[in-house]
């Protein structure tokens, strides 16, 4: 299991490779919405050193939700913890956002 310092880093390193930031008091104040964001996209981190993790619909709801108070497209972003972090970091985002395709 992740610690919360070793997550804290997680969220970092994630945000620094995107270019976002970290949401000042995420987790642990109650007007800190998500983790990271952009001008563009508020993200959800979850990390785990396993081989799975396990995730709640409730979470994908409220991270769309606190999204669209900011006018952003939500993103949710899972972390398995085992190898360098672009080879290790999955993006997840409801289809309806996704207008690129291949059209």
């Amino acid at each position: 299991m992740i610690n919360q310092k070793r997550a804290f880093e997680i969220e970092k390193m994630i945000a620094k490779y995107l270019n976002f930031k970290r949401v000042p008091g995420s987790g642990s104040q109650w007007h800190s919405k998500e983790d990271i964001s952009s001008s563009k996209y508020l993200c959800q981190v979850k990390a785990t050193d396993t081989k799975s993790g396990s995730f709640k619909v409730d979470d994908l709801e409220k991270l769309e939700r606190n999204a669209i108070k900011e006018n952003k497209t939500p993103l949710f972003i899972v972390h398995f913890d085992r190898e360098e972090l672009i080879n290790s970091s999955w993006i997840a985002m409801p289809l309806r956002y996704f207008k690129g395709g291949d059209k």
